[in-house]
């Protein structure tokens, strides 16, 4: 490492200014207006090279020293690398994002996502939080007074993309009995792994392969 200052005191605890850092800089505790054993910075650190934070989790931290609101640090958790919003003690933080460092995705915390109001429009929102994959259960069911029983083919299936408040749904049901007993009103398919946002609600639903439906049993 070599160290360039213009100005300075040198002695058992050397004061530097406006230094100059060519290489890497190793330290045990790098703070700001912090008393302890390392290195104490006030002001802006150019490094032509490697600063390095080690430890079991390393943390780096950053704080302006005009407001107690604005402190942010960003540390290492195995394979995250978690971004956070500090308060002035350090020891509460509320995290913004965290990156998994082996698969390269991003996670954000409830409540949080992309903002696209840099295009703002005229709806009630432009943040993108919500995206989900995952499987479902058909099932046959009534209106009114359900089935006594129903029996389905192990192949009945359901998958569905949830992007935002809307979701894609796809599935197969197959029954192999039907015991309607006291059963009444019309069929429905039940078993979405959503409700819907409302009873006034709208959606489209579209059967591609219709076999052996009786007239008075066919879904609605």
């Amino acid at each position: 490492m070599t160290i360039k200052q213009q100005g300075g005191v040198f002695g058992r605890n050397p004061t530097y200014k406006d230094v100059a850092v060519e290489g890497e800089v190793y330290a045990d505790t790098v703070s700001e207006n912090t008393s302890g054993s390392g290195v104490t910075v006030d002001g802006v650190l150019l490094f032509d090279g490697n600063a390095w934070v080690s430890g079991t989790n390393p943390t780096f931290r950053m704080r302006q020293t005009d407001t107690t609101d604005k402190n942010f640090s960003f540390r290492l958790n195995g394979d995250r690398l978690i971004f956070e919003r500090r308060n002035d003690a350090f020891n509460v933080a509320t995290q913004l994002l965290n990156v998994n460092t082996a698969t390269g995705n991003i996670a954000f915390p409830d409540g949080a996502g992309i903002d696209f109001s840099a295009t703002a429009g005229t709806g009630t929102s432009e943040l993108f939080d919500d995206y989900e994959e995952g499987t479902w259960t058909p099932a046959l069911t009534k209106s009114g007074t359900d089935y006594d029983a129903v029996s389905y083919a192990a192949s009945t299936y359901g998958r569905y993309t949830k992007v935002g408040n809307m979701v894609f749904i796809q599935g197969r049901i197959i029954t192999t009995s039907v015991t309607v007993g006291s059963a009444s009103g019309s069929a429905k398919i039940g078993g979405f792994p959503f409700s819907s946002i409302s009873t006034n609600g709208y959606s489209a639903f579209s059967l591609a392969d219709v076999r052996a439906w009786a007239a008075s049993y066919f879904p609605s």
